[in-house]
């Protein structure tokens, strides 16, 4: 459960950064940081959790839940029902850390 929350709060920050570039900060860019290594830190305890990258429902729920904390965040309604990024370029350090 903790990495299916960390991997939405991770990729609702993400969304908010590619859909909302006049609003990037510090703040954002910080929990995408502090969200990458939650994730590093869970993975390096229990290395099995990586199962789950694998598993196409859990990457699809963890999306959802990225998705719908980000319309609630910034009322975006029309933010992609499917995953646009792949889970290597979502924990990836560099990307979407440009601004």
């Amino acid at each position: 459960r903790e990495l299916l929350r960390r991997m939405g709060i991770l990729i609702a920050h993400l969304l908010k950064w590619e859909f909302q570039p006049t609003y990037q900060g510090n703040s954002w860019r910080r929990t995408i940081i502090d969200q990458r290594q939650e994730i590093t830190d869970l993975l390096e305890d229990s290395p099995s959790l990586r199962n789950h990258f694998d598993d196409t429902e859990w990457f699809n729920k963890a999306w959802q839940r990225g998705t719908q904390q980000a319309q609630n965040e910034t009322g975006i309604k029309t933010l992609p029902s499917q995953p646009i990024w792949t889970i290597d370029e979502i924990l990836n350090k560099d990307f979407f850390q440009a601004a």
